[in-house]
């Protein structure tokens, strides 16, 4: 309904009542029970969890010192969610790419899985299983700022391992459940 709230409608497209969010988006429901959306303020972002009548429930986040991603978090069962992360590292790529620099701010993406009690269960680093020199052609790995893989998606698998939408990479991975390979 506008850039600072969400609605509730009934099947006749009526609004049942407004929320007002704040800056928000990737809006989702989980299972009749909660409401989740990407919210940014007073310097700290991560997605909202709130119940069916837009009170708020806590914050779902990457662990620090990583900064939570607003392209994805699913809530997965009753008491546990996975969550999307990224961190900016400085990396001299010169001797990696030609023309690469040597003060080159990399992301780097970092898939979560976590419980409402703040527990990690999984975590997975893309430095630790993907080259930058992995990236598709056409991913510019010469330029200041390099998002060599960019996840726009991610999903556990029913074989408890997790798949991965890669852009940059034009490819879907998935990465072991238990090893992270």
């Amino acid at each position: 309904n506008a850039m600072d709230s969400f609605a509730m409608m009934d099947h006749s497209g009526k609004n049942m009542f407004k929320v007002r969010s704040g800056p928000n988006s990737n809006l989702a429901s989980y299972k009749g029970k909660w409401i989740s959306h990407f919210g940014a303020g007073q310097g700290s972002s991560g997605f909202v969890r709130r119940d069916v009548n837009g009170a708020v429930i806590d914050t779902m986040r990457v662990d620090a010192p990583y900064q939570t991603d607003f392209h994805e978090a699913r809530i997965l069962t009753d008491t546990s969610y996975l969550i999307l992360g990224f961190e900016i590292r400085t990396v001299d790529l010169s001797g990696i790419v030609p023309g690469g620099r040597v003060d080159a701010n990399v992301t780097y993406n970092i898939i979560q899985e976590k419980t409402f009690e703040g527990r990690t269960l999984f975590s997975w680093h893309s430095k630790d299983h993907i080259p930058v020199t992995d990236a598709a052609d056409g991913v510019e790995l010469t330029q200041a700022l390099v998002d060599y893989l960019h996840i726009n998606s991610i999903w556990k698998d029913t074989d408890g391992n997790y798949l991965a939408s890669c852009r940059h990479l034009d490819e879907i991975i998935k990465i072991n459940g238990i090893i992270g390979t």
